[in-house]
């Protein structure tokens, strides 16, 4: 059988071996310098798209911190025109809020609700809803009054306090709004000693403008955007979304489809951990018992060798076995 085998083994001459490794060696050299060359396109694109988010991550954080900057010059002059004071005179009270915690616009209610109390009692000073704010009726500041009214109501008792508080601001101030009202606002410009309010003025002003021209050149892309999209999207792009959408629909609807299954797999894969949990336990458990009874058996085949040992080397010894050594050929000390 093994000689047939043989005779229908293909059989290879030194020439076609070398042709054979040739041929090999082409193709593994060309796999490589693919296999290569794709790695290389993938690690350079990789790396390209790591050192670009890189480059492009401080850009779009300066971007965001030029456009934040803007909106906060553009919030202040708009809203000293709403209460009719100076940029700096705001600045210098969103500061004294700001050192107790209190946010601008926290601040910009409450300047409101004492801005509508002031325009109540103007219009009828009889009104006694609003008759706390009566000394402050026809100013046009509200940041220069509301100021003066903080001060006024630090002056008087606790119960006046709330009473007022609640009828020019609606209900009693808590947190960090109270802790404004009754601030000790010697200490706060002491805090504030050292800022520069008719610099910090002047660069909202002229921020305030360049918010404006960003604002204008921002409305004229968008216009011009428009125009630009309403040139390259057609009814081809809308049919190309209209089938990406199908056939995410179609995977979604698949996915839900083959939920249930994929569920009972998941359920049947964790009553498999849990036993085999439960498995590893006991078997921890009955681990001391276990290795117990394997030295008793250990020992009790230990004997059992040394046992057998023993008789075959009396029986080594014995004439009879040297007799029977000596039938088969065997020396008598073999």
């Amino acid at each position: 059988m093994f000689t047939e085998i043989l005779k229908i083994i293909p059989k290879l001459d030194d020439k076609a071996m070398a042709e054979m490794q040739k041929t090999l060696s082409t193709r593994f050299t060309k796999i490589a310098k693919g296999f290569g060359s794709a790695l290389k396109t993938t690690l350079l694109g990789a790396v390209g798209t790591a050192v670009l988010s890189r480059l492009m991550s401080p850009l779009n954080e300066v971007r965001e911190a030029i456009d934040r900057t803007l909106k906060t010059a553009d919030d202040i002059i708009t809203n000293k025109a709403q209460f009719g004071t100076s940029a700096e005179a705001l600045i210098k009270l969103r500061a004294l809020a700001g050192l107790k915690g209190l946010g601008p616009e926290q601040l910009d209610l409450l300047l409101s609700k004492f801005q509508t109390a002031t325009a109540q009692v103007t219009r009828d000073p009889n009104d006694e809803s609003v008759s706390s704010v009566r000394n402050f009726a026809g100013r046009t500041d509200t940041a220069a009054a509301f100021f003066e009214f903080i001060q006024q109501l630090q002056k008087l008792n606790p119960m006046q306090q709330t009473l007022v508080q609640e009828q020019i601001f609606g209900q009693k101030q808590i947190l960090k709004m109270s802790e404004f009202l009754q601030s000790n606002f010697e200490e706060s410009f002491r805090d504030l000693r050292g800022v520069d309010f008719s610099k910090a003025a002047m660069a909202v002003t002229k921020l305030e403008q360049l918010e404006g021209i960003q604002t204008k050149n921002r409305t004229i892309n968008g216009i011009n955007d428009l125009i630009s999209k309403g040139s390259v999207i057609n009814q081809g792009t809308i049919g190309s979304i209209n089938e990406t959408e199908i056939a995410n629909l179609r995977r979604e609807n698949k996915q839900i489809a083959g939920f249930q299954n994929a569920a009972k797999v998941e359920e049947a894969i964790n009553k498999i951990n849990e036993n085999i949990n439960e498995l590893l336990n006991q078997a921890l458990t009955q681990l001391p018992i276990i290795i117990t009874a394997l030295n008793g058996v250990v020992g009790l085949l230990k004997l059992a060798v040394d046992g057998w040992k023993q008789i075959f080397d009396l029986l080594k010894n014995a004439p009879m076995f040297r007799g029977i050594k000596s039938l088969f050929g065997g020396g008598k000390d073999d």
